[in-house]
This record gives structure tokens, sequence and C-alpha cells, in this order.
């Protein structure tokens, strides 16, 4: 089972029908424990296994065993999280982060211990995780030219830190054995003792093989490569002797002939080789070994020259393969060394051409069926089977036959085929084998059309129609590639209307489908697109009714119906899924279903009862559609568009069915494997709504902001990288600020969101570097929002945020300085400047923002919101200095002009003015009773200052601003001033009966 990744974990745990037990009902023994640990880890929930681990040591429920073991388990299935992952940046990484676990726990002395026993395990798994890691990175490197040393250096690194991972586990294994030396077989003990002697054999094994695989990043017949293939065959032949009866043992003598082989020593190769070849099989395991060891002695004679002999024993093991062993990685070893064979024979100067094509043909077959299987031949496989394809040439003499050109169409064919696995395994940055294997597809392309159009020529009543139909197709399929629309679906919709029995018809259909539908997606004349249209309409319709049931019947189905809803007839397109057969009604209608919520999603109009309608349709038409088993794509697209109304909904929950589906779920289709490249765009929607449910779950920053970057790294996989990760990142953080006001009562799920949405804030720095001004001014106010959504509650978290935000309007501040006309307006220039000293105020940098704010109401005094920050970052600063003149300056202004009127108000002006101009206005009353309270306050504090009668005169000039704000205005302007009216009145009370005592 695929495990999940740690970017989606925590919607795994809550949604994959794993959970925590009640308590009560728990079952207590270490062994029942120890299985539910077990199971959560094969079902694909080992974060889960890990958060529980991790509450252990806090649990009396726990048995004591299972808590003095759970640092140790908690590692090794970090080790199993790293290998079940697919990218191999993350693989690496998490694999780092386990050894870095395993390497703070304790070793304990005693090897009996459960402590003991569970860290033999976890050096184990992350020894052989490491050896697998190293035999890939290997591997690779030897497949590849580009910075081949510097990869080949890498690989041998991480082969001398397998050595060392798995020397310590052997250590670790012998300790253990030997305290179980005596044991009943069948007991507990007895069998924890034949696990290990099997578990020690394997990674003795694999430590000896790491030799081998590390004397294959040395130029063959080195000294290096020579000395550790020997070192290698010498630990081998021990372990063959010590287990020969062992598959363990079998598997030591195959990789010594290997050594064997590689050093040029072919006596010794084949008689390890030979003697495994006639081994019983009487196991699916001792099967796989016998092809194995042919496949080797096939290597062994191709190394030796020995091709015919290569050949002929390869074809006849070849044929000796049981068809459900023909897939199987040992198959395609040897399908690789015969198809090897066989390419090389092809360049034996005394063949003739007729036996050099054969041999090339007979290459390509075999090197195809390699490629296709995953083994640790099949890079090689792929390349090979391009070079025998492009060796098979590409005939430019102009065929006099039928037959000839047919020929000469298919060969173009798989030339062009070659070319384009050539292409896709070619790396990104390897400017000039991708320029080859283009030019390859172009000239392979050229000559196929050729030789195609020629065929076509030629042909007359004594050509297999099959085969010019076919001609018909290729051609056509050669003009698809080349975005010549018209004529492939001309050609292709030929075979598939008038010859719709013939074996290329249904293929064909597909394609002139495909080519129409390019067609009509392109800018056209209104009678063009008319006529495009009607042939589609008209070979769908065909299509569906011929091939009722098939996979193009499904295709046509579905281009009918977006035809109807692109046109708005949804009467028309509810009767053709009605009509539709049976098996392809469930994928239609759900289709319909889809389409219809994605019309209302991007209205502005529709009503909730409306997107509830739709949203349960949806909902039911998945659930048939699953049922029924019809195409995952859809349905993971239908289930994309459900999780993302149940989170809009702020019904998390309800989202998780979604997210978690193991067939259809965002998660399971997001882990697929090149689901980036194929489906780009859901895979970046896809991505953001996964780590959007992430947002909102308590305690899961960290494991939000692993999916931020899994988000981001399929963002950058996109054609324009910065564009799309800018895109990505800032539509998640809009999604975040909506669920932050939804979730604003729910303590839990609040923290999460802004603790998640700083993360994505803090991500969008860089990214938003070089963005507009609108773009780059909504991250900074959005901090400073997310500062006051934080709440005083969380201080830390808000002054962290207040901070981010000051650097970020610094930062725009600073690019405004240094391009003068990147502000849409002088003063959009100012706010900046305003929110800049607003963030310094906060910080208590006082002095640094009351500057700003006199400086700007220098320029323009009558900006009433500045002249408020101006005299509270003056009251504040006096308050933090205890300086009682500036609290005084607050209340009657300060920093006179020329004419000597202060241009910083204070509160008492402050009033005056808001209260003059207040009106129906409710900002300018708010403001209006902030500054009496205000006045009041800067009084109190001042008072706090002073002593004896001084300090008395102040609190009386308190209390009776206070008192004289109750009298006049008795709802003080809401409830809000009216507490905080109330609460200063009791604080002067007190320290006015405190001085009068």
């Amino acid at each position: 089972m695929r495990r999940s990744s740690s970017a989606v974990v925590l919607v795994l745990m809550l949604g994959a029908g794993v959970s925590l037990p009640p308590r009560v009902a728990r079952a207590q023994t270490p062994e029942a424990e120890n299985r539910f640990i077990e199971r959560l880890v094969q079902q694909g929930a080992g974060d889960l296994a890990i958060t529980y681990l991790e509450r252990a040591d806090q649990d009396p429920l726990v048995p004591e065993a299972v808590r003095r073991a759970a640092p140790y388990r908690r590692a090794a299935i970090l080790v199993d999280l790293a290998t079940g992952e697919r990218n191999a940046n993350r693989r690496t990484q998490r694999l780092d982060e386990a050894a870095a676990a395993i390497r703070q726990l304790d070793r304990p002395a005693d090897p009996t211990t459960v402590e003991a026993q569970a860290l033999s395990d976890a050096v184990g798994r992350l020894a052989l995780a490491t050896a697998d890691e190293a035999r890939r990175a290997a591997l690779a490197a030897r497949n590849t030219e580009r910075d081949s040393s510097k990869k080949l250096s890498s690989a041998r690194g991480l082969l001398r830190e397998a050595k060392s991972r798995l020397t310590e586990a052997i250590d670790l294994n012998e300790a253990e054995l030997a305290t179980l030396r005596g044991v009943v077989a069948t007991s507990e003990p007895g069998r924890r003792r034949t696990e290990l002697k099997l578990r020690l054999a394997q990674a003795r094994l694999l430590l000896a093989r790491l030799d081998n695989e590390a004397a294959a990043t040395y130029p063959a017949g080195s000294e290096t490569a020579n000395r550790l293939n020997r070192a290698a065959a010498e630990r081998l032949a021990e372990l063959y002797e010590k287990y020969s009866k062992w598959v363990v043992g079998l598997y030591a003598h195959l990789y010594e002939g290997r050594c064997y082989r590689e050093l040029g020593e072919y006596a010794l190769a084949t008689s390890c080789l030979e003697s495994l070849i006639t081994q019983p099989t009487t196991t699916p395991e001792l099967v796989r070994l016998v092809i194995l060891a042919k496949a080797e002695l096939i290597a062994l004679r191709v190394s030796n020259g020995e091709l015919a002999l290569a050949i002929e024993s390869g074809e006849e093991w070849l044929k000796q393969i049981e068809r459900s062993e023909r897939t199987t990685a040992e198959a395609a070893t040897l399908r690789y060394w015969l198809g090897e064979a066989y390419l090389l024979d092809a360049e034996a100067p005394q063949a003739t051409e007729t036996q050099r094509l054969r041999r090339l043909r007979a290459a390509r077959e075999n090197l195809d069926a390699a490629a296709r299987i995953p083994s640790e031949q099949q890079a090689l496989a792929r390349a090979r089977w391009a070079n025998a394809t492009a060796a098979l040439g590409i005939d430019r003499e102009k065929p006099e036959t039928f037959a000839d050109a047919y020929q000469a169409g298919k060969d173009a064919i798989d030339s062009y085929s070659a070319a384009s696995v050539g292409l896709s395994t070619a790396e990104a940055d390897d400017k000039s084998a991708r320029e080859d294997f283009l030019a390859q597809q172009a000239e392979a392309n050229e000559a196929g059309q050729s030789a195609l159009e020629a065929a076509l020529e030629l042909s007359d009543r004594s050509s297999p129609i099959e085969q010019v139909n076919e001609a018909r197709y290729l051609l056509a399929y050669l003009f698809y590639n080349e975005q010549r629309d018209d004529r492939a679906a001309n050609l292709a919709a030929t075979v598939a209307l008038k010859s719709p029995d013939d074996p290329s018809a249904e293929a064909a259909a597909r394609l002139a489908l495909a080519a129409l539908q390019r067609r009509g997606q392109q800018t056209l004349p209104p009678e063009e697109r008319e006529r495009v249209g009607a042939n589609l309409m008209r070979l769908a319709e065909f299509t569906a009714s011929k091939w009722p049931r098939s996979e193009a019947a499904e295709i046509a189905l579905g281009l009918m119906l977006a035809r109807l809803l692109e046109a708005n007839d949804t009467a028309a397109a509810r009767q053709l899924v009605t009509r539709a057969p049976e098996t392809l009604r469930p994928a239609l209608a759900l289709r319909l279903a889809a389409a219809e919520w994605e019309r209302l999603s991007k209205s502005a109009e529709v009503n909730e009862s409306a997107r509830s309608a739709a949203r349960a349709e949806l909902e039911e038409r998945l659930s048939a559609a699953a049922a029924a088993r019809a195409g995952v794509p859809l349905r993971a697209t239908a289930a994309l568009y459900l999780a993302e109304a149940a989170l809009d909904a702020g019904q998390p929950t309800a989202a998780e069915p979604y997210l978690n589906d193991p067939e259809h779920g965002v998660l399971a289709t997001l882990a697929a494997e090149g689901l980036h490249a194929e489906r780009a765009a859901f895979a970046a929607a896809a991505s953001r709504v996964a780590t959007r449910a992430l947002a909102l779950q308590p305690d899961g920053a960290e494991r939000f902001a692993s999916a931020l970057e899994q988000m981001v790294s399929i963002a950058a996989s996109q054609p324009e990288p910065d564009q799309a990760i800018r895109e990505s990142l800032l539509a998640l953080a809009l999604k975040q600020q909506a669920d932050l006001t939804v979730f604003s009562e729910d303590e839990s799920r609040r923290k999460a969101a802004v603790a998640a949405l700083a993360i994505t804030l803090a991500r969008l720095a860089e990214p938003l570097a070089s963005s507009d001004w609108n773009t780059s001014l909504w991250r900074c106010q959005s901090l400073l929002r997310l500062a006051e959504a934080a709440g005083s509650a969380d201080d830390e978290r808000q002054e962290s945020l207040v901070r981010d935000a000051s650097e970020a309007f610094a930062a725009l501040a600073g690019r405004l300085q240094a391009e003068p006309g990147f502000a849409p307006s002088e003063t959009a220039g100012l706010a900046v400047q305003l929110q800049l000293a607003e963030c310094e105020r906060r910080l208590g940098e006082h002095a640094k923002a009351y500057a700003t704010f006199a400086e700007l109401l220098a320029q323009r005094p009558a900006l009433l919101e500045v002249q408020r920050s101006a005299a509270l970052a003056l009251q504040e600063w006096g308050a933090s200095e205890k300086n009682a003149e500036r609290i005084e300056r607050a209340i009657a202004g300060d920093r006179p002009n020329a004419g000597g009127k202060n241009t910083v108000w204070g509160w008492a002006k402050l009033a005056a003015v808001a209260g003059q101009a207040m009106g129906n206005d409710p900002a300018r009353r708010d403001l209006y009773f902030e500054a009496w309270l205000n006045v009041a306050r800067a009084r109190y504090a001042a008072a706090n200052l002073a002593t004896g009668e001084q300090r008395a005169a102040q609190l009386r000039k308190a209390a009776s601003t206070v008192r004289a704000m109750q009298r006049q205005y008795p709802g003080l302007g809401g409830e809000e001033r009216k507490t905080q009216f109330a609460q200063l009145q009791q604080q002067i009370e007190t320290a006015l009966n405190a001085s009068n005592g």
C-alpha cells in the first residue's frame, strides 16, 4: 500500500479510517499495543503511529515495555516513511531525519532489553534503506554522462555510509543473537532467534554486494574496481559456504559469479552460475533466482564474445519462463542481456544486411520488453532500445512497392517513438541530448510522412486493406504530432467512418476526435468553428454508437457533453446522459454534475440553495461513479471540487473523505507518478486544497510547512515556475484568510489557521519581491491584520507577526525610494510610511515611530488617522520612559510650526476636531470617544509618575474627564468604549482613595 507523505499526513490521520481507540477499551498487553502500531503503519498511517508513540510516555495506560521502546519504534517508522517516499529529494531528506533520530537514541548495554531489540530493528531498517538509496545513486551515476564524476563520487560516499550502517546493524543483531542460544524454536525467543538469523544473513549479503556496487563506480578493469570486486567475491564465497542451504546463500553465489565476470575470470563465473541454473524451482523465489542466474550467464557470454551461444541459450531460456513470471525484474534482466547480445551481433562485420536487420529487430523487441519493467537494467534497456531503433535507420530511397513503403513508414514511426522515449528520459538541463532527440524526432517524422504518403499512393486493390488503413492512421498520427489537425482529423475519420470494422478504426476515431477537439479550441472564423464543431459531433455520435462500451465511446460522449454545455443546453446534456449506455452513464453523469458545479462556483450571483443542490448532486454522482468503477481522473476532479466546497463551507471534517479516498482522493491522486507533468493544473489545485486542509488542523504547523513545500515543488515543475509558485501561494493565502474569518470563534482552529497563514506569508516574501505595488502592499497589510487576528492572548506570535509586517513595509518603502514611480500615487506612498511607523509603535520603537508620524503631519496636518497614531505613540513613549512631559504633550500637542501652531495636535484638539465633524460618520464618532478616553488615560498615567498634591490633581482631572463624558454621552459610543471608560474610572477612584487615605 502506498504510504502517505508527511505533507498530508494529518489529513490522513483524521480521515483514513484509522483512529485511536477509546482509552478504556484499548488492550493493555505489549503484544496488542505493538500489533496496533504495526496495523497503523500497514494502513499507510505511519505518521499517526509516530504521534501515538510520541504521546506514549505521558499515557499511563500504555504498557511500560511499549513506553520504553517508543522512541526506537518511532525512529524505525521514520525510516519506513522515508522509503515509501516517491520523490528522491524528499526521500533523502526523510532518511536524514530518521538517521538523526537514531543517532540521538541511547545505546542499551543489555542486548536482551526491549530498547535494545527496538534499536536493532531501527538500525537494521535504516541500514537497508541507506544501502538501497546508495545502490540507486550508483546506478543513476553510471547511467548518466553529465556531471558523472561528481555523481559517482556522491554515490561512493553513500555506499560507504551504507556499509557503516550495515556494520552497526550486524553488530547489534549478533549481540542479541548471542543471548538466545538454546531457546526452544517454537517459543517467542525462538521465533525471534530465527528472525535475527535471517536478518543477519541478509545484512551480510548486502554488505558484501556493496563492494561490487562500489566497484562499478570506477572504470572497468581499473585497480580499484578489481580490488573491490575481489573483496566482494571473497565475502560472497564465505557467505555461500555458510548459508548454502538458504536462498540467501544461493544469491551470494550468484553475485559471486557476477564479481568474477567483472574481474574477467570467466571459468570461475561459469562455475558459480551453472550450479545455480540446475537448482530445483520449488518456490517462486527459487524460480526468480534461476532466471536471474540465466540472465547472468547470458551477460557472461556476451562479455566473453560468445554472442551466438548467448543468443541461442537466451532464446531457449526465454521460452521456459512461465507467463506469470514474464513481467518480473529477473525476466526483464534476462531480456536486456538477450537484446544486448542481438545488438552486438548485428554489428558483426560478417553479418549480411538481412541478418543485421533481423538481429536489430530482435534486439529492439527484447530491449523494449526490458525497458517497460522496473529493474537494475531498465535505464540501460531504454537507452539501448533507442540505439537499436536508430541503427535500423530510415530508408531514404523512394520505395517502389506498397509493402516497402508501408514497412519504411513503420520503421520511421519506431524511430520517432525511440526519440520520444529518449527525450522523456533526458535530464531537463542536458541541452545537447535533448537537441539530438528532437532532431531525431523531426527526421523520423519527415521520413515517416514521406513513406506513408508513398504507401497510400502505391496502394491498389491487391494491397491488404488493413495495412492501407493502418498507413492512413499512422500518417494521421504524425500530422497530429505536428498540430496539422485538419489533415489528421480527415485521414483518421476516413478510417473510422469508411472501415469501422478495421483493427485501426477505433484508435483512428479517438485520434480524429482529439484532432477536432484541439482544432475547435483555436481562434477560428465563426463559420469554420461551426464546421469543426459539426464534424466533431457527427464523428462523436458515430463513435458512441459503433463502439458503445469502449474507451472511444466514453471520450466521444464526453466531447458531445462538453459541446452541449458550452452551448448552455443543459436539457440536451441531461438527455444525452440518460440515453448513454448503462456502463458509461455513471461517468457521464458525474462529468455533467462536475461541469454544473464548476459553472456555479464561478458565478457570483448564484444563491446558496442552488450551490447546495449542485454539491449534493455532485456527491451522489461521485458515489455512483465510484461504485461503477468509472475513470479515476474524472472522480479525482469531482473529489477535489467537493473537498474544496467543504472547506469553503467551514466543514473540514466533511472534506476528509474526498481527501483520503485511496482511489480517487486528492491525496492518492497527488501521489500518483507522472501526475505533475500530465495534469499540471489539477496537481496545483489538489496540492493547494490538501495544504489548506492541514492549515486548519491544531498542532499541524510542522506538517503544514512540509505540505506547503510540496505544493511549491509542484508549482516549480510548471512551464513558468516563478509565476506558478507566486500564483499558487497567493491563491492559498487568500483561502486561508477566508478560513480565518470562518473559524474566528473556534479557538483551536483559529490558532492553527493563524500559524499556517504566517508560514504562507513568510514563504511569499521571495516570490513577491519583484511583484507589482498592489500585491506587495497586500502581503504587508496581511501580516499586520494577521497580527491582530492572533490576539493579545498570544503575545509572542503577535509581536513576531508585527515584526514581520514591519520588515515587509520597510522593504516596500525602500523599493519606493529606489523607484519613485512604483507607487500609484503619493498618497499610497504616505500610507506605507504610516503603516511602517504603526508597526514600529506596536513594537515599542516609539521614538522612531513618532518621528515618522510627526514628519508626515508636518506636510499634511489634517490627516486624522496620523494625528491619532502620533498622539498614541507620544503617550506610549512617555509611559515607557516615565516621562510625564511627553504624556502631557500627547494631550496638549507638540511640534509647533513657524506660526506657532502644533503640527501634532494631541488628544484634546483631536477630540475637538473629531467632535465637530462626526455627524453620522461612525469612524469620526469613534475617534471622538477614543480621543477623550486617551485624555483621561494620559492624565492617569501622568498621575502615576507624580507624587503628593501634583498626583492628586492629575487624578482629579482624569476623574473629571470621565464623569463629564459619562454625563454628556451616557452611551459613550458603544459597549466597548463604555466598558473601557468604566474600567478606567475604577482605576482612578482606587488611586484617589489611596491618596486620600
